[in-house]
């Protein structure tokens, strides 16, 4: 912000598109500031948590059960990693200091409107901002824009897919109505005043989201018991090529979490 000549003392209000520890260490900054931080309602007993890191890796291990243990087994070094990554994300936000999000409520920002948008999928407590005047969208994880093939970013063991499909074709539907014209993404690069690369990327997340769903579909056709290993194997063509072992083998249990299979 200072770069681009702006005034951080500034800052009125702190939003956070979602509770993940990369996007909502903020109570140093809430504090030095002496404002409130708005998020997803949901959000708010972890953002406040006496150790939100803590209280983010216990949801990751009571949602994901022995499969975390079969993607990452050794989920300690993980954790540790995670933490010397993305710090102990301590201290909690002040509960007093938060405020929540309305769902589709419009925000004036003296004169300049923006709509927020409950956008669960990458995690269920995410909202994306759109800011109406200028139709860009603030979108959060959900949407992958630096991968070379469009999927919804589903790498977490609370993510949702058919919860994304039908946030990114909410999404889809707007830019059709030429209301998104530019995303700024929580990761990867901005996309500027190119509505046609944004309608061409929300269509391929739909469409590639439909096939990984129906390959794990056929999957289970032939399969009586879950193997990550083989629906990897069986929707790896559809993903880039970039991604991780064990992210696909996190995606593969997404894709089974979907279809009721674990």
């Amino acid at each position: 912000m200072e770069k681009d000549g702006l005034n951080i003392d500034k800052i009125d209000e702190i939003w956070i598109t979602h509770v993940h520890s990369d996007h909502a260490q903020v109570e140093w900054l809430a504090k030095k500031l002496n404002c409130p931080v708005r998020c997803h309602p949901d959000g708010v007993d972890m953002l406040c948590a006496n150790a939100p890191w803590e209280a983010f890796w216990k949801e990751q291990e009571e949602f994901g059960g022995t499969w975390l243990k079969q993607i990452y087994p050794n989920s300690f070094i993980l954790k540790k990693n995670l933490m010397l990554k993305f710090g102990r994300w301590l201290p909690p936000v002040e509960k007093k200091r938060v405020k929540v999000f309305k769902e589709n409520e419009v925000i004036d920002l003296s004169g300049c409107h923006v709509k927020i948008i409950f956008a669960p999928g990458h995690v269920k407590t995410e909202n994306s901002f759109l800011v109406i005047e200028e139709k860009i969208l603030i979108s959060g994880d959900i949407v992958r824009v630096n991968k070379k093939v469009g999927i919804p970013s589903l790498n977490n063991f609370t993510a949702d897919l058919n919860a994304a499909m039908h946030s990114i074709k909410k999404y889809y539907k707007m830019a059709r109505a030429g209301k998104i014209e530019s995303i700024a993404p929580g990761h990867g690069p901005i996309i500027n005043s190119d509505p046609q690369r944004i309608i061409k990327l929300l269509l391929l997340n739909i469409e590639n989201g439909r096939k990984l769903k129906r390959r794990a579909k056929i999957f289970f056709l032939d399969h009586d018991k879950l193997n990550l290993i083989k629906l990897a194997n069986l929707i790896d063509e559809l993903l880039p090529s970039d991604i991780p072992k064990k992210e696909k083998l996190l995606l593969a249990f997404i894709l089974a979490e979907s279809l009721g299979k674990t």
